[in-house]
């Protein structure tokens, strides 16, 4: 399930999560006695993209720990980008591409830390269905 290593892996982790009128962050309530961002990192480890980057923003402070300790169990490095203000999705992603390399010209795989049943092999249908396609966009911008 891994791919050539020009995958790069960015889940979205920033938001508030006030739909779900809880004062824990969104990511971190459990399912199966495992956080919803710690089910979604597990699944995208699998995929052994080349960059792993967790967007943050939100209660941060609460939520950077469990990316380290994640970090150290699935024995990789999870890098961190930080969304200052809450400026929407959009800006997300944009802020989760400022922690790629300025050369990186593989697959971005965008994802919520919030999908807990969203697993490798979806994710692995999804990035050859993308491979197998024409390229229509490549993002430019920088946040």
């Amino acid at each position: 399930m891994t791919f050539r290593g020009d995958t790069a892996v960015l889940v979205l982790a920033a938001g508030p999560g006030t739909r779900m009128r809880s004062d824990t962050p969104k990511v971190l309530h459990t399912l199966g006695g495992r956080s919803m961002l710690a089910h979604s990192l597990h699944a995208m480890t699998k995929l052994a993209p080349q960059h792993l980057v967790v967007v943050l923003g939100h209660d941060h402070q609460r939520i950077s720990p469990l990316v380290a300790e994640l970090a150290q169990t699935l024995g990789r490095t999870i890098d961190v980008a930080l969304q200052d203000r809450p400026l929407g999705t959009g800006h997300a992603v944009q802020c989760g591409l400022s922690a790629l390399p300025d050369d990186y010209a593989g697959i971005v795989v965008v994802a919520s830390g919030d999908t807990p049943l969203l697993d490798a092999d979806t994710l692995a249908d999804l990035i050859a269905t993308h491979s197998a396609a024409t390229p229509r966009a490549r993002p430019r911008s920088r946040c």
